[in-house]
Protein backbone atom coordinates (compact mmCIF):
# COMPACT_ATOMS: atom_id res chain seq x y z
CA UNK A 1 0.00 0.00 0.00
CA UNK A 2 1.50 3.36 -0.98
CA UNK A 3 2.12 6.13 1.56
CA UNK A 4 -0.69 8.41 0.31
CA UNK A 5 -3.25 5.63 0.68
CA UNK A 6 -1.96 4.85 4.17
CA UNK A 7 -2.31 8.54 5.07
CA UNK A 8 -5.88 8.50 3.79
CA UNK A 9 -6.71 5.53 6.02
CA UNK A 10 -5.11 7.33 8.99
CA UNK A 11 -7.32 10.33 8.23
CA UNK A 12 -10.36 8.06 8.23
CA UNK A 13 -9.41 6.73 11.63
CA UNK A 14 -8.96 10.30 12.94
CA UNK A 15 -12.62 10.94 12.16
CA UNK A 16 -12.12 13.41 9.29
CA UNK A 17 -14.85 11.85 7.20
CA UNK A 18 -18.38 13.11 7.70
CA UNK A 19 -20.97 11.02 9.48
CA UNK A 20 -24.35 10.72 7.72
CA UNK A 21 -26.09 12.23 10.74
CA UNK A 22 -24.15 15.50 10.37
CA UNK A 23 -26.55 16.88 7.75
CA UNK A 24 -29.71 15.55 9.43
CA UNK A 25 -28.65 17.03 12.79
CA UNK A 26 -27.59 20.40 11.37
CA UNK A 27 -30.79 20.79 9.38
CA UNK A 28 -33.01 20.04 12.34
CA UNK A 29 -31.36 23.04 14.03
CA UNK A 30 -31.10 25.43 11.07
CA UNK A 31 -33.98 24.87 8.67
CA UNK A 32 -36.73 26.31 10.83
CA UNK A 33 -40.32 25.25 10.34
CA UNK A 34 -40.13 24.01 6.76
CA UNK A 35 -40.83 20.35 6.21
CA UNK A 36 -38.37 18.17 4.31
CA UNK A 37 -40.22 18.40 1.00
CA UNK A 38 -40.57 22.20 1.10
CA UNK A 39 -36.93 22.68 2.02
CA UNK A 40 -35.72 20.35 -0.73
CA UNK A 41 -37.95 21.95 -3.38
CA UNK A 42 -36.71 25.40 -2.41
CA UNK A 43 -33.09 24.24 -2.53
CA UNK A 44 -33.48 22.84 -6.05
CA UNK A 45 -35.86 25.44 -7.51
CA UNK A 46 -33.12 27.26 -9.41
CA UNK A 47 -32.10 24.47 -11.82
CA UNK A 48 -31.30 26.94 -14.59
CA UNK A 49 -28.95 29.03 -12.44
CA UNK A 50 -27.11 26.33 -10.51
CA UNK A 51 -23.55 26.90 -9.38
CA UNK A 52 -22.67 23.61 -7.65
CA UNK A 53 -23.05 20.22 -9.35
CA UNK A 54 -23.55 17.31 -6.93
CA UNK A 55 -22.53 13.92 -8.31
CA UNK A 56 -24.17 11.15 -6.30
CA UNK A 57 -25.85 7.78 -6.42
CA UNK A 58 -29.63 7.85 -6.76
CA UNK A 59 -29.66 5.08 -4.13
CA UNK A 60 -28.64 7.73 -1.57
CA UNK A 61 -31.48 10.16 -2.32
CA UNK A 62 -32.59 10.75 1.30
CA UNK A 63 -29.03 11.68 2.31
CA UNK A 64 -28.58 13.75 -0.86
CA UNK A 65 -31.73 15.74 -0.07
CA UNK A 66 -30.27 16.72 3.30
CA UNK A 67 -26.89 17.58 1.81
CA UNK A 68 -28.55 19.74 -0.87
CA UNK A 69 -30.66 21.56 1.72
CA UNK A 70 -27.62 22.17 3.90
CA UNK A 71 -25.51 23.55 1.05
CA UNK A 72 -28.42 25.75 -0.03
CA UNK A 73 -28.51 27.26 3.46
CA UNK A 74 -24.78 27.98 3.04
CA UNK A 75 -25.51 29.92 -0.16
CA UNK A 76 -24.94 27.32 -2.89
CA UNK A 77 -27.37 26.82 -5.76
CA UNK A 78 -27.21 23.03 -6.02
CA UNK A 79 -27.76 20.99 -9.16
CA UNK A 80 -28.82 17.35 -8.98
CA UNK A 81 -29.98 15.37 -11.97
CA UNK A 82 -33.14 14.13 -10.21
CA UNK A 83 -34.76 17.55 -10.58
CA UNK A 84 -33.61 18.39 -14.08
CA UNK A 85 -36.71 18.35 -16.26
CA UNK A 86 -34.55 18.66 -19.39
CA UNK A 87 -33.00 15.22 -18.88
CA UNK A 88 -34.61 12.42 -20.89
CA UNK A 89 -36.81 10.01 -18.91
CA UNK A 90 -34.79 7.08 -20.20
CA UNK A 91 -31.00 7.34 -19.92
CA UNK A 92 -29.35 7.74 -23.33
CA UNK A 93 -26.65 9.72 -25.12
CA UNK A 94 -28.63 12.94 -24.62
CA UNK A 95 -28.44 12.32 -20.87
CA UNK A 96 -24.65 12.21 -21.07
CA UNK A 97 -24.51 15.38 -23.20
CA UNK A 98 -26.80 17.29 -20.84
CA UNK A 99 -24.90 16.18 -17.73
CA UNK A 100 -21.61 17.19 -19.35
CA UNK A 101 -23.07 20.60 -20.19
CA UNK A 102 -24.35 21.06 -16.63
CA UNK A 103 -21.02 20.04 -15.07
CA UNK A 104 -19.33 22.61 -17.29
CA UNK A 105 -21.89 25.32 -16.48
CA UNK A 106 -21.66 24.96 -12.70
CA UNK A 107 -18.80 26.75 -10.97
CA UNK A 108 -18.20 23.97 -8.43
CA UNK A 109 -18.36 20.18 -8.55
CA UNK A 110 -18.88 18.02 -5.45
CA UNK A 111 -18.80 14.24 -5.52
CA UNK A 112 -20.70 12.72 -2.60
CA UNK A 113 -18.71 9.56 -1.86
CA UNK A 114 -20.77 6.73 -0.37
CA UNK A 115 -20.68 2.98 -0.73
CA UNK A 116 -23.35 3.36 -3.44
CA UNK A 117 -21.64 6.13 -5.41
CA UNK A 118 -18.33 4.28 -5.53
CA UNK A 119 -20.11 1.53 -7.47
CA UNK A 120 -21.83 3.94 -9.88
CA UNK A 121 -20.50 4.13 -13.44
CA UNK A 122 -22.12 7.54 -13.89
CA UNK A 123 -20.47 9.03 -10.82
CA UNK A 124 -16.99 7.96 -11.92
CA UNK A 125 -17.67 9.38 -15.38
CA UNK A 126 -18.91 12.68 -13.90
CA UNK A 127 -15.81 13.00 -11.72
CA UNK A 128 -13.59 12.37 -14.74
CA UNK A 129 -15.41 15.09 -16.68
CA UNK A 130 -15.15 17.53 -13.79
CA UNK A 131 -11.43 16.81 -13.56
CA UNK A 132 -11.07 17.80 -17.22
CA UNK A 133 -13.52 20.72 -17.33
CA UNK A 134 -12.79 22.42 -14.02
CA UNK A 135 -9.73 23.78 -12.30
CA UNK A 136 -8.37 21.90 -9.29
CA UNK A 137 -9.79 24.65 -7.05
CA UNK A 138 -13.37 23.90 -8.09
CA UNK A 139 -13.61 20.13 -7.53
CA UNK A 140 -14.06 18.44 -4.16
CA UNK A 141 -15.19 15.13 -2.79
CA UNK A 142 -17.52 14.81 0.17
CA UNK A 143 -16.73 11.42 1.72
CA UNK A 144 -19.51 10.07 3.94
CA UNK A 145 -18.47 7.65 6.65
CA UNK A 146 -19.93 4.17 6.52
CA UNK A 147 -19.45 0.65 7.79
CA UNK A 148 -17.21 -0.09 4.80
CA UNK A 149 -15.15 3.07 5.27
CA UNK A 150 -11.81 1.28 5.55
CA UNK A 151 -12.34 -0.20 2.08
CA UNK A 152 -13.66 2.99 0.47
CA UNK A 153 -10.61 4.05 -1.53
CA UNK A 154 -9.22 0.66 -2.53
CA UNK A 155 -9.36 0.72 -6.32
CA UNK A 156 -10.35 4.40 -6.23
CA UNK A 157 -7.10 5.92 -5.01
CA UNK A 158 -7.49 8.79 -7.49
CA UNK A 159 -10.01 10.31 -5.06
CA UNK A 160 -6.99 11.33 -2.99
CA UNK A 161 -5.91 13.94 -5.53
CA UNK A 162 -9.04 16.03 -5.06
CA UNK A 163 -9.93 18.47 -2.32
CA UNK A 164 -12.02 16.89 0.42
CA UNK A 165 -14.92 18.34 2.35
CA UNK A 166 -14.53 17.44 5.99
CA UNK A 167 -16.11 18.22 9.33
CA UNK A 168 -13.99 20.20 11.78
CA UNK A 169 -15.36 21.47 15.09
CA UNK A 170 -18.95 21.07 13.92
CA UNK A 171 -18.45 22.95 10.64
CA UNK A 172 -17.55 21.92 7.12
CA UNK A 173 -14.13 22.78 5.72
CA UNK A 174 -12.43 22.06 2.41
CA UNK A 175 -9.14 20.23 2.91
CA UNK A 176 -6.43 20.57 0.28
CA UNK A 177 -4.27 17.41 0.24
CA UNK A 178 -1.53 19.22 -1.71
CA UNK A 179 -0.70 21.69 1.06
CA UNK A 180 -2.74 20.19 3.93
CA UNK A 181 -4.56 23.50 4.52
CA UNK A 182 -8.27 23.98 5.08
CA UNK A 183 -10.71 26.64 3.93
CA UNK A 184 -14.20 27.21 5.31
CA UNK A 185 -16.91 25.78 3.10
CA UNK A 186 -18.59 29.19 2.89
CA UNK A 187 -15.39 30.75 1.55
CA UNK A 188 -14.90 27.91 -0.95
CA UNK A 189 -18.46 28.14 -2.28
Amino acid sequence: MNSELKKMFRDINKGNFIKKDFFFDKLSLESGLKNDTEAFLEATSHALSCDTFFAHSSDDIELIKKIIEYFYILGAKPYIDKDDMELPEKTDIDTAKKLKSNIDACKRFILVVTDNSINSKWVSWELGLAGMLKSYENVAILPIESIKVSERFIGNEYFGIYKQIREKNGKLVVYNPENEKTTSIEEWL
